[in-house]
């Protein structure tokens, strides 16, 4: 096999895996579409289950506030919280859908989402109040639409924050980098990357490898097409995308990336503030942590904007608050 067709196969095999990972958690799509979607009778009451993803205790006395205001101006409604942690948390999602006890209304990532949304298991919340749509960012709102599904919205976004790019400005100037001169597209990032490995010595790496949260964003930025028009077919069989794996794979191999990073996700907040990585996570919440527990890293730490690409395009992070599409009472829950 020659190394054009073998970087080919690694491409598909990559974005098999990435893209539809959620497939193997073991929820199949058969009868899932025919769930029947409960109706609005225009009276708040019922019991609903509001389920989040790692809030307590940071956000427990606002979510309860919250909570406590809706069931006093509601009072013929009850609302039971419950905070869940991370680990695990598509899988509880598999479990609870195939035993059919998913919650009313359920806080998502962008997997958790897909995973939910795919199989029809989501209400379109903009099918049920066309007017909601007003009280979002346009961004935000359209980012909950599916493929083929038209106008409807799957999700409300519940917060979404813009990428931007964090370094270590001691361990960026140690690698011969200029910390003025952050890198501002995909290839610079990894035109970093390798000097980072070729100067650290193994002492630290340059960014977390994470293919599943690197694409298909970076392929965007680099103008890599993942579907065809009418969203029915992969079209990322391109040389930009062979060029993308091909880097990746010569910098996973140089030390640029932890090498356990590919397969697992490690902390990025521990290493990051333990001084052995240089990229710091894109979500300006990070910083907010790393004050907080890792104040020396922290006074070395460097915001840029985010890296991009030619179109120009950021990256976003969003959370979402998703309503089963079955639940017995969706006016409480929406």
């Amino acid at each position: 096999m020659t190394r054009s067709n073998a970087t080919r196969t690694a491409v598909a095999t990559l974005v098999a895996g990435t893209f539809l990972s959620v497939s193997a958690c073991g929820l199949g799509g058969s009868g899932a579409a025919d769930v029947r979607e409960g109706r609005k009778t225009g009276e708040v009451l019922g019991e609903i289950t509001f389920r989040t993803l790692q809030l307590k205790p940071k956000f427990t006395a606002y979510v309860q506030g919250v909570i406590d205001a809706f069931e006093k101006k509601y009072p013929g409604a009850k609302v039971r919280w419950e905070d869940v942690p991370g680990d695990g948390y598509n899988e509880k999602l598999v479990a609870d859908a195939q035993a059919g006890a998913l919650p009313d209304v359920v806080n998502l990532s962008t997997d958790s989402f897909q995973l939910l949304g795919d199989r029809g298991l989501l209400a379109d919340v903009a099918g049920l109040d066309p007017e909601v749509a007003k009280e979002y960012v346009p961004g935000a709102w359209e980012q909950f639409k599916l493929p083929g599904k038209g106008d409807g919205v799957y999700a409300y976004p519940w917060y979404v924050t813009p990428e931007i790019l964090t370094y270590n400005k001691e361990l960026f100037e140690k690698s011969g980098l200029d910390p003025a001169q952050p890198p501002t597209t995909v290839e610079q990032f990894f035109d970093c990357a390798d000097k980072i490995a070729a100067a650290s010595g193994g002492r630290y790496s340059a960014f977390m490898a994470d293919p599943k949260g690197r694409l298909p964003g970076d392929w965007q930025k680099m103008g890599v097409p993942i579907l065809n028009g009418t969203q029915d077919r992969f079209v990322f069989d391109t040389p930009k995308a062979v060029e993308w794996v091909e880097r990746m794979k010569d910098l996973y191999a140089k030390g640029a990336m932890p090498k356990e990073s590919l397969l697992k996700s490690d902390d990025i907040n521990q290493l990051y503030g333990g001084g052995k990585l240089v990229f710091g996570p894109g979500s300006p919440g990070f910083v907010k942590d790393i004050k907080q527990n890792a104040p020396q890293i922290y006074a070395g730490t460097r915001v840029a904007g985010a890296v991009t690409g030619k179109l120009g395009h950021i990256g976003i992070y969003a959370q979402s608050l998703g309503i089963k599409k079955d639940t017995k009472h969706l006016d409480a829950a929406t």
